[in-house]
């Protein structure tokens, strides 16, 4: 995915000259282009094409539309085809999703599990030839279109067309190519806050919801609810991405050339191109939007013709004249990829939009050149082949297995061989002058930064020490070698083989854990996100959320320290139970965030889904020998079942059932589709009996959750100096009242849930 930008400037749709050429030329508007975009852009009723209406239904999958009372008006024709009307009048909207997942979403937005709303305007967007379908038995005849139409209309572009100057992709695509099955309605009951209800057959979830986005400047869309058509879950079938590819992308062979000033980036891109789904004749590549395109070149050199908004990501690519059904496509491209941070660092501008991608990723083999100044290395991904160095240039060639994203970085790095058997092939890169500097610049400005030295080594050591303590917990990782190194931010990424790790973790490592978690989350991707590979959006959680356990799990062991690990769970426990009422699952993946609140995908996805590994840890602990054996290897079956492969959630809970011994829905239901997060207010009381023997009776309120909601919580009963014991109960429903087995003498204390096992917030009261 590339990231995309906000766009203010018009379409630039040109024919590709020739590959050299960086000279003006004279921009050719691709008909249909330039059709569906003025069209679009300018669209209004037709007056020779509407009706007064009474009572007029139309319905798409599960969202039907009553048009009660009012003016309806298919729009101008744009090529020849009709592609929309508009209504103004009094109208009605229903939609109840299908799944429970999406009906708690409406419950969180609107507050019941359907949406019954009055509408007063709808523009329509569909499919050429749609109308006849969509109105049925409606006699089209002239008619003064209302008053509010075209102002309706206008509404409704601005949603469509992204500033002034492209289509969005997801609109473009189905309208300009003609896919059947294409449906677009922007209801609004008021001015600007209207809900758009879509059906697109080329997504793997055709029908959405979505309202407008609470963000600052220009209009966007964000997504409410979206599943599959209705049909499909009733037949127990959906798309699979397969259905969805226009073409694969199986290799790429990129020679690119840094500036000598490290600011700008150009490039000749050859993508090997597999057509697989027929009938689509523009299809969509997406760029960094600073990266220009200077020409886009068929196999045998023939100039491909192309169309891109200036600032957008999409470059359309016409493939009608492909010659064949397996080619060839060059770009030249090239622009400020680079940005310089404290004028010490060099930081991509966009790490994963520096060449030229089709939407939906799929492996393939990259074989790269880098001409670089002879100061500067190059970290990317895959295996070395060359260096060498002409001048003041030094190229390095690289070659990868098939992967199915590649970025690199650049830095006047020192490089850091580490010894480490697990790791045969392990190297540290970070620039030492860049942090000598920084704290020179920090001492001038009277101003203390905390460095440490020997620092390549020590983030060396927690990537061996991580890397080897997965081998032993999950299995054999899909890579073997690892190349760390440095980025001018505060986050990491990680790709086969390579760890982009913050700058500011080559600086010092934190007392509190933060750091070996850190760089451990990251080497964890590894094997999650990697060598699982969460099979779409809603399952992010088994890359993320599981590298984020998996990197407190590490940071323990390696401090020989629960009382960190129990920190930084408590910590990540606050997070959570401050958002949980507010936010959606974590089933919803990248979509539980909004606009309002993006911070909600780093506190459900990474930290509850780190919490939900933590609370099956839990739930199969040994409760006598303390060992975690049955967690160890349900987490070794579920990685070597799935190594190389695309996982669901559905498939880790199938691996979870097996070693739990029995059905799991009751634990996914509630913390990986569910939001609620119970209150626990404990009390336990005792009865004295013959010989020191002691009944122990614990008591446990559960508030804040359904009625049926259930957990298997530890209880630790404390003797001092003299021991403790552990038992586990099950906590279902308002309370729960349990017996323990007699007590060999009086307790200190009986404490429920003392390690953070479980997600909750627990409080201590008084037997009544």
């Amino acid at each position: 995915m590339i990231v995309t930008r906000s766009v203010v400037s018009a379409w630039v749709l040109c024919t590709a000259l020739s590959a050299a050429s960086t000279t003006a030329r004279a921009q050719v508007l691709p008909a249909e282009y330039d059709s569906l975009y003025e069209g679009l852009r300018h669209a209004e009723p037709d007056p020779d094409r509407g009706i007064s209406v009474h009572d007029v239904v139309v319905q798409e999958d599960v969202g039907w539309i009553e048009l009660i009372d009012g003016d309806l008006s298919l729009l101008k024709p744009i090529g020849g085809k009709t592609l929309g009307a508009v209504f103004v009048g009094h109208g009605r909207f229903v939609m109840t999703p299908p799944i429970e997942v999406e009906r708690a979403q409406l419950r969180r937005f609107y507050g019941a599990d359907s949406l019954d709303v009055s509408i007063k305007t709808v523009v329509f967007l569909f499919s050429a030839g749609s109308e006849s379908i969509l109105f049925k038995g409606v006699d089209w005849q002239p008619h003064r279109p209302a008053a509010d139409a075209r102002r309706e209309i206008e509404e409704t572009m601005d949603y469509v067309i992204d500033g002034d100057g492209w289509i969005r992709r997801d609109v473009a695509l189905p309208l300009l190519d003609g896919a059947p099955g294409y449906f677009h309605a922007q209801l609004a009951e008021s001015r600007g806050d209207p809900l758009l209800f879509t059906v697109n057959p080329l997504r793997a979830e055709e029908v959405s919801l979505a309202r407008r986005s609470k963000a600052a400047g220009p209009k966007r869309a964000e997504i409410i609810a979206q599943f599959n058509k209705h049909a499909d879950y009733v037949s127990g079938r959906s798309f699979a991405q397969e259905a969805l590819d226009l073409i694969h992308t199986p290799r790429f062979d990129i020679d690119g050339t840094i500036d000598g000033n490290l600011t700008d980036f150009s490039a000749k891109a050859s993508v090997t191109v597999r057509r697989v789904g027929g009938g689509y004749r523009w299809i969509p590549f997406q760029l960094f939007s600073d990266l220009d395109v200077d020409s886009i070149v068929w196999e045998g050199g023939r100039p491909a013709t192309y169309a891109r908004g200036k600032g957008s990501t999409d470059i359309w690519v016409d493939f009608s004249a492909a010659p064949s059904d397996s080619t060839q496509l060059t770009f030249y491209y090239g622009g400020k990829l680079f940005e310089h941070q404290y004028q010490l660092w060099t930081e991509l501008r966009s790490t994963i939009g520096w060449y030229p991608v089709y939407e939906f990723l799929r492996p393939a083999v990259y074989h790269m050149s880098f001409h670089a100044p002879k100061k500067i290395k190059v970290a990317t991904v895959g295996r070395r082949l060359s260096e060498s160095t002409d001048g003041n240039v030094t190229t390095s060639v690289w070659e990868t297995p098939a992967v199915d994203l590649v970025t690199f970085n650049i830095g006047s790095f020192t490089e850091y061989d580490i010894d480490d058997p697990r790791v045969p092939n392990l190297r540290v890169e970070l620039d030492e002058d860049a942090h000598a500097e920084l704290s020179r610049i920090y001492a001038k400005a009277n101003r203390v930064l905390i460095q440490q030295s020997h620092m390549g080594r020590q983030v060396g050591l927690d990537i061996g020490h991580s890397f080897g303590f997965y081998e032993d917990v999950f299995g054999q990782p899909t890579v073997s070698s690892v190349l760390a190194t440095e980025i001018p931010s505060a986050h990491g990424e990680a790709y086969p083989g390579l760890v982009l790790l913050a700058a500011g973790t080559f600086a010092y490592t934190s007392e509190k854990g933060y750091d070996e978690m850190f760089r451990a989350h990251e080497v964890a991707h590894q094997w999650w996100g990697i060598g699982v590979e969460p099979a779409t959006y809603h399952d992010r959680w088994l890359a993320e959320g599981f590298a984020e356990f998996s990197g407190l799990w590490y940071m323990a062991r390696q401090r020989a320290s629960l009382d960190l690990f129990h920190k930084r769970l408590e910590e990540m426990r606050k997070k959570i139970l401050d958002r949980s009422a507010q936010t959606g699952p974590i089933w919803l993946g990248t979509r539980v965030a909004d606009s309002r609140h993006p911070e909600d995908y780093q506190t459900i996805v990474y930290e509850k889904g780190a919490w939900v590994l933590r609370m099956l840890q839990s739930t199969l602990l040994d409760l006598n020998t303390g060992t975690d054996d049955r967690f160890r290897d349900m987490m070794h079956d579920f990685y070597t079942s799935y190594r190389g492969k695309k996982a669901t959630t559905q498939d880790f809970q199938k691996v979870v059932e097996k070693h739990f011994g029995g059905s799991m829905d009751w634990f996914f239901n509630e913390w990986v589709y569910g939001t609620a997060v119970p209150r626990y207010d404990f009390a336990y009381k005792l009865e004295e009996l013959d010989k020191g023997e002691v009944r122990a009776t614990v008591r446990v309120r559960q508030r804040d959750v359904p009625a049926n909601f259930m957990m298997y919580v530890p209880v630790k009963i404390d003797f001092g100096a003299r021991g403790e014991a552990y038992v586990r109960i099950l906590v279902k429903g308002p309370e729960t009242e349990v017996t323990l087995p007699i007590l060999p003498q009086k307790p200190d204390d009986i404490i429920l849930d003392p390690d953070e096992s479980v997600l909750a917030d627990v409080h201590t009261e008084g037997w009544q």
